[in-house]
């Protein structure tokens, strides 16, 4: 055989005294020649085609595609989320609701109303799409949001429960947060997305339960068969479970709370029977909520040794009691004692009903057990109601065997004397005081015929070993008084005033003082275009003596200005201009700038004037925050309600 490699001028072999190397490229080259540019065929515009694809493919794989089904489910769920999977809010499985339309996907999972005009349309288009897309998303969209938010379903809404008996097995598993309202005879609303307000039809109230109600049998029924299915699925020990049901007797309760017995162990239970307090009703719920806990007794362990943690701690729990006002101010007079002011004691603008705090009707204090903003209603408590809530295990809750509604806390004051200490500290410290005469200030007041509020307040009233914890105190004189007399600001109430003064200082915490005078500016009293009413006619030579002795009786505070009061304030009124006008059957005092002589500038400097004379002729208000102060609650009254 002829060698390739054997030495020829018209061969391209390499000679034979090649190296190996050499002979072995020469023969690759034989075997897969390389292809010329020419011989290239062009597919199209994007590819070409080579005879060595394979192979270079093979030399250089392209990295595998991960697509979301690869992920692990909770990063799939971490990204539902981060879309705008519902979390951490309040799903009202019947609120809108509409009868299902069964497709490929269970549609028992789209609680949302259909309305296009609803503002939450988005958000059900969302859940719809993601728990229809695949098996995958729905196994992990469903669990989340039975999970992660709180459900809740109320009869009125519909007249059925059809919306928690359509939920599949795999939402009931993993529901964690469940309220379910059978009757409520006091007010629940769902204000969720409203515009323009609640909605009213969500704010009617029903009548309390009874056998003989004319829908009881289909609601006791509906409710048996879902209690049945509940006790099947329900996590033991996961759920807080809300149940409220006011009946009118305590048969009709025993029948709605049987179903509860049976249910699986729950980590919190809140069980209410009744809008009032009924002795029975409440030991009922109480006996249902512990055994749906598991336990057997309310009490959690031994009593804490609460005196014995340091001085500091044992304020800052105080901090969190019914010392402390909901709005952190406290009103005083002689006759009244001590008394928090509510901004009305009758009917909501909204409903007329006699259960709310005043104003248009707020969120219900049941909503803020989860978070929500509104703690100012009483519909769901233990104090007021047939109620108890209990927790299980040992999962001790900060709402358990409380009540968020307010009372006086005078029974703190009783439990011993160290303990008495303490809660005095923490009632002066932490509640701004309004001292002022019993009635409404739109009203003529009394003669003081002896000592003045703020003397007794000082003198008498608040022990002098709690003298140093007052922080804030505000001293609100009558802007009118019976025949004029204007007994509090004479020569010898100011007298009386600067021996108080001087008696307490020594016991006052007087460089964290703040102190503010409330007082009606008579140098404005011409100043509007109608006359004062006739029940508090003030003559005409009056108004500058007025003036003269007010000033004087401001100027008793220098006492305190001498030993380090930082804060001084001086707030004037024109209750002239306040004119109470009526509406839609309700009293409004309107504010009227009636004359333009009086501006606010000349405002500022009579107040200015008066606070110098106190405080010395550098002192600047503006700078030491007045401009901050609240809004006191008795001038809210005047500027919202009608005179009491």
């Amino acid at each position: 055989m002829q060698d390739p490699f054997q030495d020829d001028p018209n061969s391209d072999a390499p000679p034979s005294s090649a190296s190996s190397e050499e002979k072995l490229d020469f023969l690759r080259s034989r075997l897969w020649p390389k292809k010329k540019p020419q011989d290239v065929e062009m597919k199209d515009s994007n590819s070409f085609e080579c005879e060595d694809a394979t192979m270079a493919d093979a030399e250089d794989p392209a990295p595998p595609k991960t697509g979301i089904l690869d992920l692990p489910n909770h990063l799939i769920e971490d990204i539902f989320v981060m879309a705008g999977l519902p979390t951490d809010v309040r799903i009202n499985i019947n609120y809108g609701r509409k009868p299902p339309v069964k497709s490929g996907a269970d549609m028992e999972e789209w609680w949302f109303g259909n309305d296009k005009d609803d503002e939450r349309a988005y958000e059900a288009k969302l859940v719809r799409s993601i728990i229809t897309t695949c098996k995958r998303f729905y196994s992990v969209a469903v669990p989340h949001i039975y999970r992660e938010n709180h459900i809740v379903i109320h009869w009125r809404n519909g007249h059925t429960l059809a919306g928690l008996a359509q939920l599949s097995n795999l939402a009931l598993s993993n529901l964690r947060k469940v309220l379910i309202v059978l009757s409520a005879s006091a007010p629940v609303i769902d204000n969720r997305g409203a515009v323009g307000g609640p909605d009213i039809e969500l704010h009617k109230v029903d009548e309390p339960l009874s056998l003989k109600s004319p829908h009881y049998k289909e609601l006791s029924a509906q409710w048996e068969s879902i209690a049945a299915r509940l006790q099947v699925w329900l996590s033991p020990d996961m759920v807080w479970f809300d149940f409220v049901c006011d009946c009118a007797d305590l048969e009709t309760a025993m029948e709605v709370v049987e179903p509860l017995l049976l249910m699986p162990t729950l980590r919190h239970a809140f069980i209410r029977l009744s809008r009032v307090q009924i002795p029975e009703m409440q030991k009922l719920a109480r006996q249902v909520a512990l055994r749906a806990v598991r336990r057997t007794h309310d009490l959690y362990g031994d009593p804490f040794p609460f005196l014995s943690l340091p001085q500091e701690l044992r304020q800052l729990v105080l901090d969190h009691t019914d010392l402390v006002t909901p709005r952190r101010e406290v009103e005083w007079n002689p006759t009244e004692k001590f008394h928090v002011r509510n901004l009305r004691e009758t009917v909501c603008d909204l409903c007329q009903c006699f259960e709310c705090p005043g104003g248009v009707h707020p969120w219900t204090m049941h909503w803020f057990m989860w978070g929500v903003e509104g703690r100012r209603a009483r519909t769901f408590c233990n104090r007021f109601c047939s109620a108890f809530e209990a927790t299980g295990g040992n999962f001790l809750s900060q709402l358990a065997q409380t009540c968020l509604c307010w009372r006086n806390p005078q029974y703190l004051f009783l439990v011993s004397k160290e303990f008495t200490i303490d809660a005095r500290t923490t009632f002066y410290r932490r509640n701004r005081f309004m001292i002022k005469p019993a009635g409404d200030q739109m009203l003529p007041a009394e003669p003081c015929m002896g000592r003045t509020e703020i003397s007794r307040f000082l003198g008498e009233q608040v022990p002098v070993s709690a003298l140093h914890a007052l922080k804030r105190l505000d001293i609100v004189y009558p802007f009118f008084e019976d025949h004029a007399y204007f007994t509090r600001t004479t020569a010898v109430a100011n007298q009386d005033l600067c021996l108080t003064l001087a008696a307490v200082a020594p016991y006052l915490n007087i460089p964290n003082l703040t102190v503010t005078i409330h007082m009606a500016d008579y140098t404005t009293y011409r100043d509007s275009d109608k006359d004062i009413w006739e029940y508090a006619a003030t003559p005409v030579h009056l108004p500058p003596v007025i003036m003269y002795y007010q000033k004087n009786t401001i100027k008793c505070w220098k006492v305190l200005a001498e030993l380090g009061l930082r804060k001084f304030f001086v707030v004037l009124y024109r209750p002239w201009n306040w004119e109470n006008a009526i509406e839609a059957d309700d009293h409004h005092w309107y504010t009227l700038v009636t004359n333009d002589v009086f501006s606010k500038v000349a405002s500022r400097s009579v107040m200015a004037a008066m606070e110098k004379e106190v405080m010395g002729p550098e002192y600047d208000s503006e700078k030491m925050g007045k401009n901050m102060l609240e809004k006191p609650m008795w001038m809210i009254r005047i500027e919202h309600l009608s005179p009491y």
